[in-house]
């Protein structure tokens, strides 16, 4: 099966500081007071929790981001949703907006066109139209941020100021990097297995993206999961599956601001999976805030898919 079809992945990883950079400078939709949530599936969920997750990490505001078809109850006329579909043909998208409008929230679309700005051009919804001739994961920094300018005009949480200064001070791309370098060494390591990504909720953003690039570009199965969950369960398997041990491998993003509790189990559950046979991948990273982390790691992720996806085509 072919990889959907789309910017090559080197790309959609040297694009996406520019991307957020020039989203940034779009005129923006006013959002209405009240509660906020944000709906969208896939690389659309990623973008909405990344920004989400700064609000929560910088404010007393809880934005939830909804990735299915059944909107809460609680959801109502009150409620400032805000719809992501990059293709505006996402069926649990176009589902939420029925309900949204019969409830009569205060609704936004942000897609590239589809039936999500077909429907939003009719019923006088206000709709951010994004770049079209890409996809959803070429076109994350874009929805990044639109949502971004959106949330800081509405005087929640100047995040579209901080994303200016991290796109002012990442890796040039293309240029010699660490990154790269690190990059090069997880692929390495991963190529001819199944990787299953760990990191702390904080970085769940970063966790999906590498999922995503990795089945969608790669073509390989790849899964996440949760520190430190995974140490209340997976280890089991980790250290007792013989059978299929040998065909997964653990990745653990190692943050370096970790409290020392979280760094003793971390540790401790590496040197035991080990111990029984499984090479573990360590990448370390640091960053003053959820936006600076995942970013970091999405680049990464993004650097891993591409040299995967080169190695495992041979080219």
């Amino acid at each position: 099966m072919q990889s959907t079809a789309g910017p090559d992945v080197r790309r959609q990883s040297d694009s996406l500081m520019e991307q957020i950079g020039e989203a940034l400078d779009w005129s923006t939709v006013p959002l209405a007071q009240g509660p906020l949530v944000f709906v969208g599936i896939g690389s659309s969920a990623i973008a909405a929790e990344l920004v989400a997750g700064y609000v929560a990490e910088t404010t007393d505001v809880f934005v939830p981001v909804l990735s299915g078809k059944d909107v809460p109850g609680w959801i109502g006329a009150g409620t400032q949703a805000v719809l992501i579909s990059y293709s505006g043909d996402t069926e649990e998208v176009l589902s939420a907006y029925g309900v949204l409008m019969e409830r009569g929230s205060s609704v936004v679309a942000v897609t590239s066109g589809g039936a999500l700005a077909r429907s939003a051009e009719e019923n006088g919804t206000p709709l951010v139209r994004l770049p079209g001739g890409s996809t959803s994961r070429g076109s994350l920094g874009y929805m990044v941020g639109a949502l971004a300018s959106m949330v800081q005009a509405s005087g929640v949480c100047a995040v579209a100021d901080r994303l200016r200064d991290i796109v002012g001070s990442m890796e040039v791309p293309g240029s010699p990097s660490s990154s790269g370098l690190e990059a090069e060494r997880i692929a390495c390591a991963v190529s001819g297995k199944v990787p299953v990504i760990y990191g702390q909720p904080d970085v769940h953003p970063a966790c999906m993206r590498w999922r995503f690039q990795t089945v969608e570009e790669v073509s390989g199965l790849c899964f996440d999961g949760a520190i430190p969950e995974y140490n209340h369960n997976e280890i089991i398997a980790w250290t007792q599956d013989y059978c299929n041990k040998g065909r997964f491998v653990p990745v653990f993003l190692y943050d370096e601001g970790w409290s020392d509790t979280v760094r003793a189990f971390t540790e401790a559950s590496i040197e035991l999976i080990e111990r029984h046979g499984v090479g573990c991948v360590v990448t370390r990273f640091e960053g003053s805030d959820v936006l600076e982390k995942n970013l970091k790691l999405i680049r990464i992720g993004d650097m891993v898919a591409a040299r995967m996806k080169h190695k495992r085509s041979g080219s």
